[in-house]
């Protein structure tokens, strides 16, 4: 970085890039459902920041279980005239009004829950997906939707297989219920298709995979962030399995710009791969934060009991050719940025 970074340059850059997409988006209304973890954090803050800059208008309905806990959030003024919050579960939400545009996230991938309670993972995610369609369906809802599914839809990707296509045809194992998210998701995806076929709804799914920036909690599964953490606090990094899986990391601007594209244009169907392709062990990861920020690692060598413990790399290539935008920040950059953004705050 040739001068210090901020969060806002990133906000900036978003509103460079993708202004076309955000100005589709004036005097719009929006619906926001399960986007209060970490991507809704960052297609929240660039809506707002667009809209500071530009003077743009549209509203943001974002749903919640938990409004009180929502208004606590750091990052985004949950307060702002500009949001609607919504409080209810999912599964019996009622839309009040019609709406341009539907981002649906229905659930974290939250790898406590999964273990712990895959049903009810799995009932969030498609019960939830039915309950907004069909109240999309009695509102004869004509815009467009974009569902937020998971690369983790592919099953576990052979290790023969560089980078995970689209076309792929692979499968979550549903005799393990650690494949519960994953299965959900790919349910969620059909849902999706079903209701286009009979009720011609506009949609694309985007299927999300590993993700690393400012704002993404360092305490939950995420091997990176746990070893920025670590590195944060003068720790020694530990890898609990054996270090031989292989992940990639994308940054968010990417994964914003990406999302917007498929959001608003209506050249656009079916399924896309978010995820960069530049691939790196859980070892290697560790050992390049480590010797970034003068810290030590270990590789504990135990059984991995992950749902994914092989490759999880997506071909991306789909999006970049009908987007025409590149993949901007890469793995080192990811790293310093998450690094800095939470040292500072």
């Amino acid at each position: 970085m040739n001068k210090r970074w901020c969060i806002n340059d990133d906000l900036d850059y978003i509103t460079e890039v993708g202004g076309k997409y955000l100005k589709k988006l004036d005097n719009k209304k929006i619906l926001l459902t399960g986007c209060t973890g970490f991507i809704g954090k960052w297609l929240i803050s660039s809506l707002l920041h667009y809209q500071k800059l530009t003077g743009c208008s549209y509203t943001l309905h974002v749903l919640t279980r938990d409004k009180e806990r929502l208004y606590q959030n750091k990052y985004i003024d949950f307060t702002n005239q500009s949001i609607h919050v919504i409080q209810s579960d999912i599964r019996e939400m009622s839309l009040n009004c019609n709406y341009d545009y539907l981002v649906h996230g229905a659930t974290s991938a939250s790898a406590e829950l999964n273990e712990k309670d895959p049903i009810e993972m799995f009932s969030v995610v498609v019960d939830g997906t039915k309950r907004i369609l069909s109240e999309l369906k009695k509102k004869k809802f004509t815009g467009r939707a974009l569902n937020l599914s998971s690369g983790a839809i592919y099953g576990v990707q052979d290790s023969n297989i560089e980078y995970i296509k689209e076309s792929e045809r692979s499968a979550p194992d549903t005799s393990n219920a650690l494949h519960a998210y994953a299965e959900a998701k790919r349910s969620s995806e059909s849902l999706f298709a079903l209701y286009s076929k009979k009720y011609n709804l506009k949609y694309a799914n985007a299927r999300i995979f590993a993700l690393l920036g400012p704002m993404l909690s360092l305490d939950i599964h995420f091997a990176a962030g746990n070893f920025i953490d670590n590195a944060l606090k003068k720790e020694k990094i530990v890898v609990k399995g054996n270090g031989k899986p292989v992940r990639s990391y994308l940054y968010p601007t990417d994964l914003v710009l990406w999302m917007l594209f498929l959001l608003v244009d209506d050249n656009t169907s079916g399924s896309y791969n978010l995820g960069s392709k530049e691939c790196v062990s859980i070892s290697k990861l560790a050992d390049m934060i480590a010797s970034k920020y003068h810290s030590s690692y270990v590789v504990e060598d135990k059984k991995d009991v992950g749902w994914n413990t092989s490759r999880y790399v997506p071909d991306n290539n789909k999006i970049i050719s009908c987007s025409g935008i590149q993949q901007s920040v890469f793995l080192n950059e990811a790293i310093e940025r998450t690094y800095q953004w939470n040292k500072d705050k």
